[in-house]
């Protein structure tokens, strides 16, 4: 049994596109472009998360995710419930980079940051 991580793993990504939002009405495809590129950049911000926190690992059967959100200035902030859902892509890309299963990952807990010019997510796991 690996032993418990001496500090949470953060991963900071771009605001998720307002095309992967539940509500959006782009094309099946569309999205599909959009969720990839959210799951490769995650993959690829976990990976250099890793890199500054070298002996995180996974502490048992599952793993908690909280979301760190700042909104970018001048949108509309989703609720939480939209928010969970434009972040799907993105946490299969750190499931990826992480090497684990993405059902071992609790039900997203999500917090509202300082708004911010382009908008910012935070991934919080622990």
């Amino acid at each position: 049994m690996p032993s418990l991580p001496s500090e949470p793993l953060r991963i900071e990504l771009s605001w998720p596109a307002k095309q992967l939002g539940s509500n959006s009405s782009v094309h099946h495809m569309v999205r599909h472009r959009f969720r990839k590129a959210a799951r490769n950049e995650a993959g690829w911000a976990t990976k250099e998360a890793l890199q500054r926190n070298r002996d995180w690992a996974p502490a048992g059967e599952e793993v908690n995710v909280h979301l760190i959100c700042q909104a970018p200035t001048g949108t509309v902030q989703p609720d939480n419930d939209g928010m969970v859902y434009r972040v799907k892509g993105a946490l299969d890309g750190i499931a990826d980079a992480l090497g684990i299963n993405d059902r071992l990952f609790q039900a997203p807990t999500v917090e509202w940051g300082d708004r911010c010019e382009r908008g910012k997510l935070v991934v919080v796991l622990t």
